[in-house]
C-alpha cells in the first residue's frame, strides 16, 4: 500500500521557508559590508588620484626680481680733474667769515688751497682780486713756493679794511704765469673769498669763535 506523500511536501515547504528567512536576514549584513567597503575604496581611489605638488610645478614664466644696484660712480673731492690747472679750497687759516675789523685797520687773510690739477704751480702763479669789495693793500700775491699736483699751500694777502661800517666780501681767483685765470671747485671756476664786518667801535681784528 502506497503512503501518501503530503508529509514530505509539508516538510519541504517548511524547509524552504526557513532558507528564505535566513537569506533575507543575511542580505542587510551583506549590504552593510558593501556600504562600508565602498567609501573606503572610493576614498583610497581619490587619494591615489590627487596630484602631488612639487617645486617643478611652479610657473616658469615668473620674472626674476633683482634689487636695484646702487650707483658705483662717486665724486672723489681729492681726485685730480682732467686738465692742467685746477684748485680746491682747503680752509681758512685766518679771518673767518664775519670777523669784526675796525674801520681802516690792516689785517692779513690766509687761505689754504690744494693743487688738484696736473701742472705744478710755480712762484710765477698768483692769487688775484677779481670782484667784490676792493680792500686796500694787496691785489695779487704770488705762490710762496712751487706747488706740485696734490700738494697744499697757504697763501696770505695783507689787506686794509674799509672805513665805513658794513659787511664786505672780496673774491679772488688763481692766475698762471702766462696770465690764464682758473678757479676752485669741480668746474675750476669758483673763487675763494674773504668776508669781514666793519664796526664803528674801532675793534682790532678778532676771529669769530
Amino acid at each position: 500500500m502506497r503512503l501518501p506523500n503530503w508529509p514530505f511536501k509539508v516538510f519541504m515547504i517548511i524547509s524552504l521557508i526557513g532558507l528564505s528567512a535566513c537569506s533575507a536576514a543575511a542580505t542587510p549584513t551583506q549590504a552593510f559590508v558593501r556600504s562600508t567597503r565602498n567609501p573606503i575604496t572610493q576614498t583610497t581611489t581619490v587619494a591615489a588620484n590627487t596630484p602631488t605638488v612639487t617645486a617643478t610645478d611652479a610657473p616658469t614664466d615668473m620674472p626674476t626680481l633683482t634689487p636695484t644696484q646702487p650707483p658705483t660712480a662717486t665724486v672723489d673731492p681729492n681726485a685730480s680733474p682732467i686738465g692742467c690747472n685746477s684748485a680746491a679750497f682747503a680752509g681758512n687759516i685766518t679771518i673767518f667769515d664775519g670777523t669784526r675789523i675796525g674801520p681802516g685797520h690792516t689785517f692779513q687773510k690766509t687761505w689754504q688751497v690744494r693743487n688738484t690739477g696736473a701742472c705744478t704751480w710755480t712762484t710765477g702763479y698768483t692769487l688775484v682780486y677779481v670782484n667784490g669789495a676792493r680792500f686796500g693793500g694787496d691785489t695779487a700775491v704770488s705762490m710762496p713756493v712751487n706747488v706740485e699736483p696734490g700738494q697744499f699751500v697757504k697763501i696770505s694777502a695783507n689787506l686794509v679794511a674799509p672805513t665805513t661800517a658794513g659787511t664786505y666780501t672780496s673774491y679772488w681767483l688763481m692766475k698762471t704765469d702766462s696770465g690764464q685765470f682758473f678757479g676752485f671747485g669741480p668746474t675750476s671756476n669758483e673763487p675763494v673769498h674773504v668776508t669781514i664786518l666793519i664796526l664803528d667801535l674801532g675793534f682790532n681784528s678778532t676771529p669769530k669763535p
